[in-house]
């Protein structure tokens, strides 16, 4: 089943009928075969994956600590990357060298819990 969103009222949707093209059904079917077989190509073997780190070997950061832009400024680069994320009226920039080595930040934003990923 497809369905068309109205993108100013995301609220609605609308059914419509599957594509009975015959044509529409090879291609679609073509193009999957393609991506599977693409996929093939460049996976690893699974003996060839050599485990490294043990499980839970990369700590996440579960209680971010902020300080404000002119605080930063004194032990970041004024060119590092930042993950930047807004909501409402607060903002927050997750440091891409520290989740390099971290990959994970569980934060709150406007009360809601997310996941910053690296």
């Amino acid at each position: 089943m497809f369905y068309e969103i109205n993108l100013e009222n995301e609220s609605e949707a609308k059914e419509d009928s599957m594509p009975s093209h015959p044509a529409a059904w090879i291609l679609l079917f073509g193009a999957l075969a393609s991506l599977v077989s693409a996929q093939a190509a460049w996976a690893s073997p699974a003996e060839e994956i050599v485990t490294v780190l043990p499980r839970d070997a990369i700590p996440s950061i579960d209680a971010p600590r902020f300080v404000s832009a002119q605080a930063a400024g004194k032990f970041m680069a004024l060119d590092e990357m930042v993950i930047g994320l807004e909501m409402e009226d607060e903002a927050r920039a997750y440091s891409v060298p520290l989740l390099s080595t971290h990959e994970i930040v569980n934060d709150r934003l406007r009360g809601r819990t997310i996941a910053v990923t690296w």
